[in-house]
């Protein structure tokens, strides 16, 4: 995670995206994911992670629905790195039916908040900052 902190902290996510981009994918995706769908702290760490997710675009080794119902017990619902990662790895179509067979799973409102949030980074154009 170092490497993590030295791009953020000096600009350069070129290099460690594509240094990313060279590493063993499955277990790449696996560590970021799993950084990156945390309840975040008081460093950095979780939206960082999330970054390099979205930037590096490992790909995804687990189902759609997998990946979000993984989401549901601590993503932080403010980081849309992970969101906009699944929509273009999968297409919004695709989320959006994981999203509503996930939904039909869970009964509870916390989840379905999570759910909800989602939805919505889905909709927001990442290359306007998240503007809808």
């Amino acid at each position: 995670m170092s490497e993590i902190r030295r791009a953020n902290s000096t600009g350069h996510w070129s290099d460690l995206v594509s240094t990313t981009g060279r590493a063993d994918e499955p277990e790449t995706f696996r560590v970021i994911f799993a950084l990156a769908i945390e309840q975040q702290s008081i460093d950095a760490t979780v939206y960082d992670a999330a970054r390099l997710l979205y930037e590096a675009r490992p790909t995804c080794t687990v189902s759609c629905e997998l990946a979000i119902e993984a989401m549901l017990p601590s993503w932080d619902a403010s980081i849309e790195k992970v969101p906009w990662y699944l929509r273009d790895h999968f297409g919004v179509d695709h989320v959006r039916q994981a999203l509503l067979n996930v939904r039909r799973r869970i009964s509870s409102n916390r989840e379905q908040r999570v759910l909800d949030t989602i939805e919505y980074w889905l909709g927001c154009d990442s290359s306007k900052g998240g503007k809808q």
